[in-house]
């Protein structure tokens, strides 16, 4: 089941840490905040694993967006299709018409947060359908997914 928050996610994690702060020392507060930030991320964007989306990439039934550096997509490569969020002109310009259409967000590696930024840019478009690709670059490489450059 997906859930779906109608407030902005900032506005939600900055009511919940307000709550919690007094208690909290400043380090612990912060490391408290990243995880409900986190928690509330997986929450909004499921995971879609790699066989799943190596088929959804054959079958081109998906719309990616890279969100590593101009310069690892360019140079490193990225999954077949995708869109570099760095290059914003270049993405805007072929966008899905339809906004349930599934967008499907990743990263470098597993531990990287960038696909945020990716995730909130499709979700401010009207996107509804956004998946996260967490192990990212690193973990398609690793499972023999093929790059394009």
């Amino acid at each position: 089941m997906k859930l779906s928050f109608d407030a902005p996610l900032a506005v939600i994690l900055f009511a919940v840490t307000s709550l919690v702060q007094p208690v909290f020392a400043e380090g612990t507060k912060q490391v408290l905040y990243d995880q409900l930030r986190r928690e509330a991320y997986d929450i909004s964007y499921p995971e879609i694993d790699y066989s799943t989306l190596e088929k959804v990439i054959k079958a081109r039934q998906a719309f990616l967006i890279d969100a590593n550096s101009e310069r690892a997509y360019k140079e490193e490569g990225h999954l077949p299709g995708s869109y570099s969020l760095a290059n914003l002109d270049e993405l805007k310009k072929n966008l899905p018409i339809l906004k349930e259409y599934p967008i499907i967000v990743y990263c470098y590696r597993a531990e990287c947060n960038a696909w945020q930024r990716a995730a909130d840019f499709a979700k401010a478009m009207g996107y509804k359908n956004i998946l996260h690709f967490k192990p990212g670059l690193k973990g398609w490489r690793n499972k023999g997914g093929l790059l394009e450059k």
